[in-house]
């Protein structure tokens, strides 16, 4: 049933969070899970560097609490814990090579994004901006910034207007008009309104062409180690890059760690340069 089922869960996070926590493997507090892909193990709710090293030292405890029972059920257990430990070590050693698709990360990293607590939101946003200080991109003068959807919980990109302006940088904002994006130049007079998508963009202002922006930072959902994104799909930002200058900058902000691979990457998808999380800078 349903509520046994939650028991059992239960009763399984809790000596495993404390054998997580002991072994220097999690910290207490800690609930998000990096596995990619649904499995078992995300019932510990622990984020873990190495899970195959994980599960040797989860089913060695196990099996050493399950000794003290009768020899015939510990030998059976034992059993069954060392044909479950090789599944596993297959499973893992494999898990770092599969490509998933555009659609699965993006169900899978806007969920993840959403469980984020409003309080660790605004400190990793902050960190992303405190980040960028070490780009080496500050000699440039025009910078294309968007505006997050809140509701999407998308990195909150205010600390970095702050610090754009702060620097008198001329900072560009995407309207998006039809099937394409127009890039308007921020002042003092500049209304910003909510569209239909919640992105707040600006009604009007000075039209900035593509080509003459020299920093455009980029929203994505995930990321691989080739520098290829995953956005909503709409295609937006594939069709203005295309159109920017080959210095321009392509720098992506998130919150997580990258994938191996994506799976469908198309010919008109454009790599980013860097992509900035709260922990560190990757760079392609």
């Amino acid at each position: 049933s349903e509520t046994s089922a939650t028991s059992q869960n239960s009763s399984l996070a809790t000596p495993c969070k404390s054998f997580l926590t002991r072994s220097g493997l999690s910290t207490p507090g800690n609930s998000i899970c990096i596995l990619p892909v649904p499995c078992s193990l995300c019932i510990f709710g622990c984020e873990v560097p190495n899970l195959s090293i994980l599960v040797l030292r989860i089913l060695n405890d196990l099996s050493m609490a399950l000794s003290t029972s009768s020899f015939i059920i510990s030998k059976i257990s034992l059993l069954f814990f060392k044909i479950s430990l090789l599944f596993f070590e297959i499973y893992f050693a494999y898990l770092p090579f599969m490509r998933l698709t555009k659609k699965e990360l993006r169900i899978f990293f806007l969920a993840k994004r959403k469980k984020l607590l409003d309080i660790t939101h605004a400190e990793k946003s902050l960190a992303i901006a405190q980040q960028c200080e070490s780009l080496p991109l500050w000699n440039c003068s025009i910078f294309h910034l968007f505006l997050p959807m809140q509701h999407k919980k998308e990195v909150d990109t205010l600390p970095l207007l702050t610090m754009l302006q702060g620097k008198d940088k001329q900072v560009v904002l995407p309207k998006i008009v039809g099937n394409k994006l127009e890039h308007v130049l921020l002042t003092d007079n500049t209304l910003l309104k909510a569209n239909h998508l919640g992105i707040v963009e600006p009604q009007k202002g000075i039209q900035i062409v593509p080509n003459t922006i020299e920093v455009v930072f980029v929203p994505l959902l995930a990321f691989d180690k080739k520098g290829h994104r995953v956005g909503y799909g709409k295609g937006y930002y594939d069709k203005f890059l295309s159109h920017c200058a080959p210095s321009t900058i392509k720098v992506g902000v998130t919150f997580f760690t990258p994938v191996v691979k994506i799976k469908d990457i198309e010919t008109t998808d454009m790599a980013l340069d860097y992509v900035i999380s709260p922990d560190r800078i990757y760079s392609f």
